[in-house]
């Protein structure tokens, strides 16, 4: 096999313009936009400077961009609750405080579906960081 040397620009230019196309043709024959969703976690620069090129790449495509960002801290967290707590709505089915309307995302193996539901109530505490944090709805005991 002889080595062949190639452009790299070049073929990357060929490869946007192929999928501007395809984006075009789904476009025009579906009358859907494609789209690249991404989430970035923390402040880090490099992946700043890199999901800013995603961006503008996807934008020249014809495509749509979403992207989300969330903190620093949440490259800790085992369960992401997702939508904002609604008081007309409590679920107190669930082993955790929150509202019929928020679903779970498990990002960890900590807990997994269906943890939350079925269970006892209880409360969970957490301490660090010089904070105390408790979650759950208790159990009312009785005094007598």
């Amino acid at each position: 096999m002889t080595a062949r040397i190639i452009d790299g620009k070049v073929i990357a230019a060929e490869l946007r313009a192929r999928v501007a196309e395809e984006v075009a043709r789904v476009k025009r024959e579906h009358q859907l936009t494609p789209g690249l969703a991404v989430v970035l976690v923390g402040n880090d620069p490099a992946s700043e400077v890199y999901v800013r090129s995603k961006h503008t790449q996807t934008q020249a495509a014809g495509m749509a961009s979403f992207e989300h960002k969330l903190p620093a801290e949440v490259a800790q967290t085992d369960l992401l609750v997702d939508g904002r707590y609604d008081a007309a709505q409590p679920e107190t089915g669930r082993r955790w405080a929150g509202s019929a309307n928020q679903r779970f995302h498990f990002l960890t193996a900590r807990y997994s579906p269906g943890i939350e539901l079925g269970r006892e109530r209880i409360v969970e505490i957490t301490l660090g960081g010089g904070r105390i944090r408790a979650n759950g709805w208790p159990t009312l005991l009785k005094g007598g």
